[in-house]
């Protein structure tokens, strides 16, 4: 082999160091250290996705940021919430570039924030500069990383178009030394028809799943049995190095037996549609703090143009008719921005639309045991049926009894024997296991009563999807029943049950048809012998399925009301809600009864209106606010309420859970103030600090926060995390006396204030 020359060795020494760090070549990283992400592009937010990426700090503020970019200062945003210290440059490339929760701007850039705050006596701003007024150079200082805002220390970073639209760095110039596969930890599957439940009663199950001994693969060691339409959805997560923190996958592809469903890449966003994100994500885990499922099939109303289904059916699996009874193979592929990729295969058996074995005659032989005769269905060989058993019911259990036993006939016909004596009143049902170890249940096939029931009750849940109601009743035998759904007086459906749970349960599933727009009572009806029907048991609701019509006034009574407005949902939804005493209301401050709306979560596409009435002769009116209960942390949450010339307090809700009239009293709390009364000081530029807090409503923004100095207005540097306010002088203080005063108002208005006077000396 020849000498390599010079030229080559140099380019070959550079392309290495492409490689290995990182280097892009149109921009720089922000931060001049090891870069590390605590958040990823796409992860989950409070109605919106992740627009960048969240680059951990150590844990320390203070971090240098620089200009990736030449370019100018387009935007600067300063607020107590959200991005804290913003600060937008406008690339020379054409991009823009964000970054959020800064806690200081370089001297140039602060100068100009300074003035405009003191002009404006705010702190609150969000400046537009004119183009190249403030021009800034690749590898300039800018600012340095802090805390504002929320969370704990670190960079916000985006990426953005031209046109404003989040790009993802790491898809677009920013790259990583990446090696890290991305992890699978559960699986879920979802009912889509709009009449069944899974065994437990429920419309969706997860399971979790195993990893392989090859890196990357993971496995369901459970094959689940369907007969009917179902979505998938995926918990899994990503990490830049092993033991890092977890953030959202990059790519996600479904595919059963080699055909792909659906996909859906998080490369690019829009803000119009950061909604989509409870669409994208399964939001009632969302909710529960399990923010990393994934759904793998789309819902109505979802507009994210990174999802892409590959079928007519929105994803789902079923509705293809080129879908065969038999063992079906499907595979998750996970994919991060460098092409590690992980793989979950699953396995589910598909079955026929009835059950797998039909009863077709019952015969008293000559033991007095009774002979069940069966017949299958035409498809069931492509089951691989292994094993059949019946379960007789007892209580709230379905139990294996040695007096009820198969025999197989040839070809798959059953004989079911039953010596029990009392068989006419024992429910019965086929239990099949394939070779594959799935586990199908027929429907009962004897022993329902007719014309028994005792002590019923109705439980109601809404759902995502529908509304699930559960008949309850203690006792040992099935009953023949079925379910009546009123609206007034008039009987609008009927429905026997999707689930005979138990002798103790029987589960019914009403999709959102707009037939059930009101449902104003529920009943139990019973069958008899003499084909008599009677109810057996009757229970006022009050359901409404919202997103049908334009609006919806619910009056629950004289002074709380809700509003449904169809376009507050991305597809109708099941609205329950109950009105309950508020026991101690003196001792809590209530100024009214509980009054709470189901589900707690509900995935709404803009927020509801809820409005509750003031009592005119209240003297404390002034003082009380419409509230939500944080039940996690039993605290009560101030909402922004909107006072209304008709008395009325008015306020937007993403969801339900439980409102009342709650007053605040309680002035803010304003302790640890640096400065003390009566002292001298050297430094005549002193850091003024202290802790503000507020028990409930809290503060509105900046101007609630009032510092003066000598009667001159100071900057209220405020962290509403940390409670920690901050300011300085802009300018040395003279060698003399000062009086610093401090007001702070929450929103009930409530004041505390606090006057100081100190004496600035000098340090000879």
């Amino acid at each position: 082999m020849g000498k390599i020359s010079t030229k080559f060795k140099s380019l070959l020494i550079f392309v290495i160091i492409l490689i290995t760090t990182g280097y892009t070549a149109g921009a720089d990283w922000p931060l001049k250290t090891d870069i590390d992400l605590s958040s990823g592009f796409g992860d989950l937010r409070n109605f919106r996705f992740h627009a960048g990426i969240d680059l951990r700090t150590g844990g320390v503020e203070g971090r240098e940021v620089f200009s990736p970019v030449d370019g100018y200062v387009w935007r600067i945003k300063m607020s107590y919430y959200g991005y804290g210290k913003g600060l937008y440059i406008k690339g020379d490339d054409g991009y823009l570039y964000v970054f959020g929760h800064l806690r200081d701007f370089a001297d140039k850039i602060d100068n100009i924030v300074k003035k405009r705050q003191v002009a404006d006596s705010r702190y609150y701003q969000d400046m537009t500069l004119p183009v190249d007024s403030l021009r800034v150079k690749r590898g300039e200082l800018v600012a340095l990383s802090g805390q504002t805002g929320s969370g704990a220390p670190h960079l916000h970073f985006e990426k953005r178009s031209g046109d404003n639209y989040p790009v993802n760095p790491l898809t677009h110039g920013y790259r990583l030394k990446d090696n890290t596969r991305p992890v699978f930890t559960r699986i879920g599957f979802q009912l889509a028809d709009d009449h069944s439940v899974f065994y437990g009663g429920t419309r969706k199950v997860y399971l979790e799943v195993s990893p392989t001994k090859k890196d990357g693969y993971f496995y369901l060691d459970t094959i689940l049995y369907f007969n009917n339409p179902f979505g998938i959805l995926a918990e899994c997560f990503d990490r830049i190095r092993p033991g890092g923190m977890r953030q959202a996958v990059y790519k996600l592809t479904l595919q059963v037996d080699g055909k792909t469903c659906y996909q859906v890449v998080f490369d690019s966003l829009d803000f119009d549609k950061g909604g989509m994100v409870n669409l994208e994500y399964d939001y009632q885990e969302a909710v529960s703090d399990k923010k990393q499922v994934r759904r793998l099939f789309s819902l109505p109303g979802n507009e994210y143009n990174g999802s892409r289904v590959f079928n007519d059916y929105r994803g789902l699996i079923g509705y293809q008719p080129e879908m065969k009874v038999g063992l079906h193979e499907g595979k998750i592929t996970a994919e991060d921005c460098f092409g590690n990729i992980s793989e979950l295969h699953f396995k589910f058996l598909w079955g026929p639309p009835t059950d797998i074995f039909h009863l077709d005659s019952v015969q008293t032989a000559e033991d007095s045991s009774y002979h069940f005769y069966f017949s299958p269905t035409p498809d069931y060989k492509a089951l691989d049926i292994d094993t059949v058993y019946v379960l007789r019911n007892w209580s709230k259990n379905w139990l294996n009894d040695s007096l009820n036993y198969v025999h197989r006939i040839k070809p798959g016909n059953l004989i079911i024997k039953s010596e029990r004596r009392d068989i006419e009143r024992i429910s019965l049902k086929l239990v099949t296991i394939t070779r594959q170890g799935s586990y199908i249940e027929d429907k009962p096939f004897n022993g329902i009563v007719k014309g028994y029931c005792k002590n019923l009750d109705i439980v109601y849940e809404p759902l995502d999807d529908g509304l699930l109601i559960t008949a309850a009743t203690p006792g040992n035998f099935l009953g023949d029943i079925f379910l009546r759904i009123y609206r007034g007086d008039s009987l609008i459906d009927e429905k026997y049950p999707a689930l005979y749970k138990s002798a103790e349960q029987y589960v019914f599933f009403l999709p959102p048809d707009k037939k059930y727009l009101v449902i104003d009572s529920l009943a139990i009806a019973l069958n008899f012998d003499d084909g008599a029907i009677y109810n057996r048991f009757v229970k006022k609701v009050k359901i409404r399925l919202a997103g049908i019509n334009p609006v919806d006034n619910v009056q629950v009574d004289s002074i709380f009301t809700i509003q449904l407005k169809t376009n507050s949902f991305y597809q109708p939804q099941f609205i329950t809600w109950e009105k309950k005493d508020a026991p101690y209301k003196i001792t809590h401050f209530l100024n009214s009864d509980y009054y709470s709306i189901f589900p707690e979560a509900i995935m709404t596409k803009e927020n509801i209106s809820v409005s509750i009435k003031l009592d005119e002769t209240d003297r404390n009116k002034s003082y009380s606010g419409l509230c939500w209960l944080d039940k996690k942390n039993n605290k009560w949450f101030w909402l922004e309420n909107n006072l209304q010339p008709d008395g009325y307090l008015r306020v937007g809700s993403s969801g339900g859970g439980t409102f009342a009239l709650v007053s605040d009293f309680v002035p803010p709390r304003l302790e640890q103030l640096s400065l003390k009364h009566g002292t001298f000081i050297t430094d005549r530029q002193p850091l003024i600090s202290f802790i503000l807090e507020d028990t409930l409503s809290g503060f509105a923004d900046d101007r609630s926060i009032n510092i003066t100095l000598d009667d001159r207005w100071l900057i209220p540097e405020y962290n509403p995390e940390t409670k920690i306010c901050q300011t300085r002088p802009l300018e040395p203080l003279s060698l003399d006396k000062h009086t610093l005063k401090i007001v702070a108002i929450d929103r009930a208005g409530n004041k505390v204030e606090q006057n100081v006077q100190f004496r600035v000396v000098s340090s000879r």
